[in-house]
């Protein structure tokens, strides 16, 4: 999430434009330059949350070459696991009609060093 000059979240569109811009700008010196953006969903916040970022997902397909999909994080010993999210999952698939909802999910986030 960006912020404005007065410290207020932009919109998705708008940090899209952003970065849409720089990657523009960066492949005119380096034009292989390319970037993808897996948005990823804060399982610690809750159902809410992960279904805002899969809905940002399917409202910024109009950038579809910076989005590559979806992974949800957070510490694997205090937040629930990623079956706790399938319905909001499916759902993302169901409305990312062409896409699909790509979704990247890994496991075993720890602070334990003992694991």
């Amino acid at each position: 999430m960006l912020f404005d000059d007065d410290r207020k979240p932009i919109s998705l569109h708008e940090e899209l434009d952003i970065i849409h811009e720089q990657v523009k700008h960066i492949q005119l010196d380096y034009p292989h330059f390319e970037l993808k953006l897996i948005i990823t969903g804060l399982k610690i916040v809750g159902r809410p949350h992960v279904l805002k970022m899969i809905n940002n997902i399917v409202d910024g397909r109009e950038y579809t070459d910076l989005i590559a999909g979806f992974d949800m994080v957070n510490e694997e010993d205090f937040t629930p696991p990623i079956l706790e999210f399938v319905s909001e999952i499916l759902e993302g698939r169901e409305k990312d009609k062409v896409h699909k909802l790509p979704c990247f999910f890994h496991c075993g986030e720890t602070h334990d060093r003992d694991n």
